[in-house]
């Protein structure tokens, strides 16, 4: 892999010995804790941005403990690290690693692409080899990485077909010149006429076309498409894409040789398909791991603001903040990426563990309504209870936004249940109450005010506290709050007496009632939160 011209600046620090056994498998990013994101036979990208020397040497031992093929690290200029310590290459040579450094200046969109390009192409490298091998223009189409369109204008220049390239969903992902040229109308109207389709009638249509070597078809009318040929794109059991070649009433189909161009064409389509699904992970990875660190942060650094422009970010860009918390790393996972897909692409949805960041732009709905539609749509243990921020916040300035979406969704799963979408406006004082739960003098003073009746309940088997909060909620009306207990209104009187005595209070007075219904609320707050979740 070193000899590829991408590495041409690269230097090995360390572990030189090793590089002959390290069996590279692919390749990831990676800025945060290494946790399980790092697999085996993986090579490594990281800038170590926001690292000092002791966490870049305990990412490292982190990276080698993962089985990693190599780390390669590309140290920002201004960084707080200037060189790799001796201690992380000691590290590394503990799990047999090696340690390369690149230039800052080396996009890693370009590494990943120039390796992820070698490694696709050493796995087929045995379909390559055949005598009926994949021909030159489709091929360095394919591992020049060139793109779909390029694929299918080289195929369509090897057998003068109009040439489509579609994803297993039958959205069209590529055609060439010659299929602008004789399928205008059917290109055009494409997307809309997939719209009316419905889901049984899509999948038909889709399993009609994946088949695994090229095969006739009378043509897809609902697409406008005409007969023709047709061929699944495969990375290993699953298709990922379909190539289809419509054939002219004027000249003859031969199935001999088109047809095993066609079928050997779907190598390289798989070929860009895995290629462009690495770059996108890649680049998932990166923007997952950069508006994590904007949320714990503080004011973006030199290298963030660098990362956010490689990444498309502008940091003065408003969103609004929802932070979700599921019950498990892997729901929190798939429901990432489930309500990615809800919000549409100018939203931000990253997982990390439990949690669930999500950013919407400025212009979207409200976030509470539309979480609120989502959850609806959710199995009951795949849903995550919420804290959402609406007032729009600059990305820059996630960290403030973020607390608060953090507080409101614990004050909200304590208060609401599992499952709550909460906001300032649906908590309403509780969000103030939250912050004074969390304050312990604040909450043994309300204990030592609520005490006498506390120790009352206990002893006589009693509920006072239940009567006083009755008494309170209904704002001092006593035939409310009988009617509220199954009480009659005698049993009430005599209960409220009761705690005027205990507690050295007049229920007649504002000041007490006030006192007496704050400490109320906050003790059972602060019990609440002191549960598990």
């Amino acid at each position: 892999m070193l000899s590829a011209p991408i590495f041409r600046e690269a230097e090995v620090l360390g572990g030189d010995e090793y590089l002959d056994e390290a069996q590279l498998r692919w390749i990831t990013v990676i800025e945060g804790p290494v946790e399980n994101f790092v697999r085996p036979g993986e090579l490594v990208l990281t800038t170590c941005v926001g690292c000092d020397q002791a966490r870049l040497v305990e990412m490292v031992a982190d990276i080698a403990a993962s089985g990693a093929a190599a780390v390669c690290i590309s140290l920002p200029e201004m960084g707080e690290v200037e060189t790799v310590p001796q201690e992380a290459l000691d590290a590394a040579a503990a799990g047999r690693m090696p340690v390369l450094s690149l230039p800052w200046e080396v996009r890693f969109a370009d590494v990943i692409m120039a390796v992820t390009d070698r490694i696709i192409a050493k796995q087929h490298a045995a379909a390559l080899a055949e005598p009926d091998q994949l021909l030159a223009s489709v091929a360095t189409a394919a591992l020049e990485g060139a793109g779909l369109a390029a694929v299918a204008e080289a195929l369509e220049a090897m057998i003068e077909r109009a040439i489509v390239i579609l994803a297993p969903s039958l959205h069209l992902l590529a055609h060439g010149k010659l299929a602008r040229e004789r399928l205008g109308g059917a290109i055009d109207e494409w997307e809309s006429r997939l719209a009316e389709l419905g889901p049984e009638e899509t999948a038909r249509i889709e399993l009609s076309l994946s088949t695994e070597t090229a095969s006739w078809v009378d043509g897809v009318p609902a697409l406008g498409l005409g007969a023709g040929m047709t061929v699944g794109a495969r990375a290993g059991r699953r298709v990922v894409g379909i190539v289809y070649a419509a054939v002219d009433e004027d000249r003859a189909f031969i199935p001999t040789l088109e047809g095993r161009a066609l079928t050997q064409s779907a190598i390289a389509v798989a070929m860009e398909m895995l290629r462009m699904r690495a770059a996108v992970a890649a680049e998932e990875r990166l923007m997952q791991s950069f508006v994590w660190t904007l949320a714990g942060g503080s004011s973006p650094s030199r290298e963030v603001t660098a990362r956010a422009v490689l990444l498309g970010h502008d940091l003065r860009r408003p969103f609004r903040v929802a932070l979700g918390r599921a019950a498990d790393e892997t729901t929190a996972t798939a429901l990432a990426e489930r309500l990615g897909g809800e919000l549409g692409k100018e939203a931000i949805v990253a997982a990390r563990g439990e949690l669930v960041l999500a950013l919407a732009p400025e212009s979207a709905a409200p976030l509470r309504d539309l979480l609120a539609g989502f959850q609806e749509t959710l199995p009951e243990g795949d849903r995550a209870s919420w804290g959402v921020v609406e007032e729009p916040t600059a990305l820059a300035d996630l960290r403030e936004p973020f607390r608060r979406a953090e507080r409101l969704g614990e004050i909200g799963r304590v208060l609401l249940g599992p499952d709550a979408v909460a906001d300032d406006d649906r908590l309403g004082a509780a969000v103030l109450l939250g912050a004074l739960a969390e304050d312990p003098g604040a909450v043994a003073a309300a204990r030592a005010r609520l005490e006498p009746l506390i120790a009352y309940d206990a002893k006589a088997g009693r509920d006072l506290q239940a009567t006083l909060g009755a008494y309170l909620r209904n704002h001092g009306n006593t035939s409310a709050a009988a009617r509220e207990l199954y009480l009659n209104r005698h049993s009430l009187m005599y209960r409220l007496k009761k705690i005027e005595t205990l507690l050295d209070c007049s229920l007649e007075s504002y000041e007490d009632r006030f006192t007496l219904n704050l400490a109320l609320h906050l003790v059972n707050l602060a019990e609440l939160m002191a549960k598990p979740s």
